[in-house]
């Protein structure tokens, strides 16, 4: 039954919506935030690397690298977040990540990273997809959690597993045995 009756609304899928669009349209954005802006089909400046989401993590990342000279274009979903990134003069976009289509809107010739702070697994596991579908190929850095997330997403392209919460209690374990430290005084 259900395979007949799919075929059936395959078929007849234009004249069906034709029918039902003026109640659809609920589904629908009230503010199509890229349209808005004027985002679509707009230049975007030279990028050294494109960074997906524009929390804590993605703003001290961001942060870091534009510290190491690196031009950063940041992409997020919350248009706040992106207006905030753009009162401070750094280049920002409004986007969604799980939309296939978005990267092709996107300066990856120019961009010799891509980064991704997203934890979940299967969005990072879909850019990966995304970017390889639209031939990237440069450095692709994304966040695991844990280590199974880690080795899949290895397997399935990246070039670096960002660990946050790894790799911030390696480097506070190592600033609390550097030099001058209590735990160091001992040693010598």
């Amino acid at each position: 039954m259900t395979i007949g009756f799919s075929t059936y609304l395959i078929l007849y899928s234009h004249p069906l919506y034709n029918r039902i669009a003026r109640w659809l349209k609920i589904f629908e954005r009230k503010i199509p935030q890229r349209e808005m802006n004027g985002e679509v089909g707009r230049a975007i400046p030279v990028v050294d690397a494109i960074l997906f989401v524009l929390g804590r993590y993605g703003n001290h990342i961001a942060h870091h690298l534009r510290e190491r000279g690196l031009k950063i274009l940041g992409v997020d979903f919350n248009p706040a977040t992106v207006a905030d990134w753009q009162k401070q003069g750094l280049q920002s976009v409004y986007g969604d990540v799980e939309d296939p289509e978005y990267p092709e809107t996107l300066p990856l010739n120019q961009a010799h990273w891509i980064v991704s702070t997203i934890p979940q697994l299967d969005v990072n596991l879909a850019l990966l997809d995304t970017l390889h579908h639209y031939g990237y190929s440069g450095k692709k850095a994304v966040t695991a959690h844990n280590n199974r997330s880690a080795e899949i997403l290895r397997e399935s392209g990246a070039d670096l597993i960002l660990s946050p919460f790894a790799d911030a209690a390696k480097e506070a374990a190592e600033l609390m045995i550097g030099e001058g430290s209590p735990a160091n005084q001992g040693r010598e």
